[in-house]
């Protein structure tokens, strides 16, 4: 029988979180932290738009959007630094304002404080892509749950995180700041990379290898294959 299970969760999260304080001090990590204060000198570089599919926790899934992404419109990432999803937008708590929602646990759909946030670091992830930026840290999500017609991003370019186990980091590699904005309108929700650097856009695709109970993708940026990513099949 495993010990976890007779181990608190909050004791859990605050051993995880530990060990990767000592391991970011040991690998250096500059995190951007600094307030945004000139925002008119970042002119939007790249933009994605993606849908916020309907269900029974829509409002309760734009509400926390809400929530996290202002948190990362108050974020600079300087030339070297590591923008870091759960540093910027903490713990998914009720104390700090969100609301239950769908997520993944295990493998298995539960209701979660936070519900949806991966939508927001997924969409960060692909920009990410499109724009060269490094990805420090990505997790793909362990299970494939969605039909085509509900998916809110291509099947690769989804980016799990889970508070104290799996983050999305992602370094500023260019030599200009840079900032990260959104907007909701309705159900469409809009992410632009903001900055005086000359980024081009790459050519990013994701190819899709089925062998049962898996589906890989491969993701291909200008043609080279960067990033594989394994899902369980939903049952």
């Amino acid at each position: 029988m495993s010990l976890r299970k007779f181990i608190p969760i909050g004791t859990r999260i605050h051993l995880k979180l530990f060990l990767r304080w000592c391991s970011d001090l040991f690998q250096g990590h500059d995190f951007a932290l600094t307030n945004a204060h000139h925002e008119t000198t970042f002119p939007p570089k790249a933009s994605l738009m993606q849908t916020i599919m309907p269900g029974l926790f829509f409002d309760n899934k734009v509400h926390n959007f809400r929530v996290a992404i202002v948190s990362i419109h108050n974020i600079v990432v300087y030339p070297g630094q590591v923008f870091s999803f759960w540093k910027t937008v903490k713990r998914p708590t009720e104390h700090n304002g969100y609301k239950k929602g769908r997520n993944i646990v295990a493998g298995m759909v539960a209701e979660e404080y936070g519900g949806g946030l991966c939508q927001i670091s997924s969409i960060l992830y692909h920009l990410a892509l499109l724009t060269g930026l490094e990805v420090v840290e990505r997790h793909n999500h362990s299970v494939d749950i969605y039909e085509e017609y509900e998916r809110f991003t291509p099947l690769g370019a989804d980016a799990t995180v889970v508070y104290g186990y799996k983050d999305l980091r992602i370094r500023n590699n260019h030599h200009e700041p840079l900032r990260f904005s959104f907007d909701i309108n309705g159900d469409k929700l809009s992410c632009s990379l903001r900055t005086c650097a000359n980024i081009p856009e790459h050519d990013v695709s994701f190819k899709r290898i089925k062998q049962d109970p898996f589906i890989m993708v491969d993701t291909s940026i200008n043609g080279k294959v960067t990033v594989k990513s394994v899902y369980n099949l939903k049952v």
